[in-house]
């Protein structure tokens, strides 16, 4: 079960990078299975990455996105090594996790591999990691402040196993983006009223996973690796969308008409994206003409809209610290007392807003009566400190924000309508 998953997992001290968290470098952590550990995957493994840093650069109170990058049945992790530089540009704290025998047990879809067959728990194997890394503080190694991370902005990537394996897992999430997988059952959805944000796509040429779905009706075309043993009448990925979003998001479409936008990029590459209606969280599906399994001539060049999903993630983050999401420029603090990535820093605008308050207090006039030059004076002084404190104010704002201000990738908004440019 999920909650016996949560005490399953525990971390474990090795001989690799465990004890040498820092900023701008990809280490190996390891994980371990405490509890019914029947096989010989007792330890798992995860990259982690957080983004370059300076001391100066994080507190306790930053907090940046943590996400996760799923990889297929037969790969291994370094095929979401691209994701790397991603998480640079976009300021993300990193999960790349290592599957068993190079695959996910993604449960009710029959897929895949290795994972599957022993009944690995890989849900409880990603819900370990969100466990440790936002219940430890990273604050004091070496002299380098690292980023927190919270249970609150959690998102899951995955591509093929990797995609059925965050709709799996969505509970997890705060938004998930599944790529040439797709599933959708009721004990697999969030237990509670919290929604899920769900970017979803899929190559309508996709021979591997078909679109129009994996089932063992004769008449239908076969999907690679056992798939099409799950189900004995097949189920599109629009179907499986549409019943994510009505049954996780709770959409509906009686007021309002689904949003598509058809996005063009080169070599005759066409992608509409379809966004349903008055939902609690953004539900788009983006349907590509062409593509396949996005494996050709390898799944960093074959997919081209990681950037929009990466977008779409930044986005969420920043709108749920009360920011307003510009691609170009980023994450937009509207409250005077945010600051950071993600809006998410307030320990230093907090800080000078204290000490502008005890300054305030030692000026202002007594309760005893005062002579009324006297009072003149202090209200003169007054005035002045005041202008100084807001003009410091203003200063430390626009240095914080410049400063930490960053330039993102395309434009996709969590929004019912998607925007894209051409890549």
């Amino acid at each position: 079960s999920d909650t016996s998953a949560m005490n399953s997992y525990q971390s474990i001290k090795t001989k690799d990078e465990q004890d040498q968290l820092e900023c701008g470098r990809l280490l190996r952590r390891t994980i371990s299975f405490s509890n019914n550990c029947s096989n010989s995957f007792c330890e798992r493994h995860y990259r982690l990455y957080f983004p370059s840093c300076e001391e100066k650069d994080f507190t306790e109170t930053e907090i940046l996105p943590l996400v996760f990058t799923i990889h297929c049945f037969g790969c291994t992790w370094e095929t979401m090594s691209h994701w790397v530089p991603v998480a640079e540009k976009y300021r993300f704290v990193l999960v790349i996790p290592e599957g068993v025998g190079k695959s996910f047990n993604a449960l009710k879809s029959a897929c895949c591999g290795d994972a599957l067959e022993m009944e690995i728990d890989d849900v409880g194997f990603l819900q370990g990691i969100i466990t440790e890394l936002s219940s430890l503080s990273f604050n004091s190694y070496g002299n380098t402040s690292l980023p927190m991370v919270s249970r609150d902005l959690v998102y899951g990537m995955g591509w093929s196993n990797g995609g059925y394996m965050v709709m799996a897992a969505a509970k997890l999430f705060r938004a998930i983006a599944p790529i040439s997988g797709f599933q959708v059952s009721n004990e697999l959805l969030p237990s509670n009223d919290r929604p899920t944000g769900l970017f979803m796509h899929h190559a309508e040429d996709d021979i591997n996973v078909r679109i129009a779905g994996c089932c063992s009706d004769r008449n239908m075309p076969s999907c690679c690796c056992s798939l099409s043993r799950n189900e004995e009448i097949c189920t599109s990925a629009s179907q499986k969308f549409e019943a994510f979003g009505n049954l996780v998001n709770q959409c509906s479409n009686k007021e309002k008409e689904n949003v598509v936008v058809s996005h063009y990029y080169g070599d005759g590459n066409i992608v509409h994206c379809t966004s349903l209606s008055n939902c609690k969280a953004n539900t788009t599906f983006c349907r590509h003409n062409k593509g396949g399994h996005f494996n050709k001539p390898n799944f960093e060049n074959g997919f081209i809209m990681t950037s929009s999903i990466a977008d779409f993630f930044a986005n969420d983050a920043c709108t749920f610290s009360g920011g307003q999401w510009n691609s170009n420029e980023g994450c937009h603090c509207l409250s005077s007392s945010s600051l950071g990535t993600y809006c998410s820093l307030t320990s230093g605008k907090a800080k000078h807003g204290i000490e502008s308050e005890i300054s305030l207090n030692k000026t202002s006039p007594s309760s005893h009566a005062v002579p009324p030059d006297a009072f003149l004076g202090s209200t003169m002084k007054f005035s002045l400190l005041l202008l100084c404190v807001c003009t410091s104010m203003v200063v430390f704002r626009l240095f914080y924000k410049n400063r930490l201000r960053y330039t993102g990738f395309q434009k996709v908004s969590t929004d019912t309508a998607i925007e894209l440019r051409k890549m």
